[in-house]
């Protein structure tokens, strides 16, 4: 409400929106923009986090290892490796300790400070920060690759070597990924229907210029076409829904079978009914022997 207010004071402050970028339901993030924004600006900026999301994920893969096995074997040595591999007589497979062969095999001493840098910085990749309304930014990115390749600089204060995957995803800028986007060509996709460039955000008739809109946005690359329109029901709702029909459906076939018990045990489901009617069987009269001769 308070915004609602500021812009009504001041028309020239542009509400913010939310876009709930996804690529299934354990894989999406939340970014905050402008409904000003121009579609090109913003999926620059989209692109930006997706990507930084992407080499995170791998750098956050690379130091655990690190953290159990040390720096990287240079490309020489891993040959070397590989060829005694071969050989079982040369080397004694029980005394490469990491099963890769890749690192060299002796963890940091501040393995456990690494560790609690690596679940913080982990944290930013989850899907509940979206589902919770948890903006990641730029910065929260940034922040984390500093706070990584700050406590390697405490065990390796020399540095890392300049062929270990750790040290390319942290100070590499050519370092690619085939899930990568390019922030020229990638197309943006709400509700079936792409976001074109040239226009802004707010040129789009859903969004408007609604203050807090969420959407949901989907990234294509070039030439990959529209991409799967999301489901009405969302998987947790359609899970207790499909719950709620079977229980209703066994309380149904429950209370059908107890009516079917009542119908057979009922009088006039008796077939012999009649005849014991007759006889006296089935009235209500009751008799016994007087005694009397």
């Amino acid at each position: 409400q308070k915004h609602n207010l500021a812009f009504l004071a001041h028309p020239h402050i542009s509400p913010i929106m939310f876009l709930k970028v996804k690529k299934d339901e354990s894989d999406l993030f939340l970014h905050e923009t402008s409904v000003d924004t121009a579609i090109d600006d913003a999926i620059l900026d989209i692109v930006h986090i997706w990507n930084s999301r992407i080499r995170l994920r791998e750098l956050l893969s690379q130091c655990r290892d690190l953290v159990k096995y040390g720096v990287a074997h240079s490309q020489e040595e891993i040959e070397k490796l590989q060829q005694q591999m071969e050989n079982v007589t040369m080397v004694d497979k029980s005394e490469i300790k990491d099963p890769s062969g890749l690192r060299i095999g002796q963890a940091p001493k501040n393995r456990d400070q690494i560790a609690k840098i690596l679940d913080e910085a982990a944290e930013l990749l989850k899907a509940d920060m979206a589902n919770k309304r948890v903006v990641l930014k730029k910065t929260d990115l940034e922040e984390a690759f500093q706070n990584i390749d700050g406590v390697l600089k405490i065990a390796y204060p020399m540095g890392l070597p300049k062929y270990d995957p750790i040290e390319q995803l942290l100070h590499d800028d050519s370092w690619s990924s085939k899930e990568f986007h390019d922030g020229e060509t990638s197309t943006l996709w709400f509700a079936g229907k792409q976001l074109h460039r040239g226009k802004k955000l707010s040129d789009n008739k859903s969004i408007g210029r609604n203050e807090k809109t969420t959407i949901i946005a989907k990234l294509q690359k070039k030439g990959g076409g529209a991409p799967a329109r999301e489901p009405i029901v969302d998987p947790t709702l359609q899970k207790q829904l499909m719950s709620h029909y079977f229980k209703q459906q066994e309380e149904s076939q429950k209370a059908l079978g107890d009516d079917d018990i009542d119908y057979f045990n009922s009088e006039w489901a008796n077939p012999k009914g009649l005849k014991n009617s007759f006889q006296g069987i089935n009235s209500n009269i009751s008799w016994k022997p007087s005694g009397r001769r």
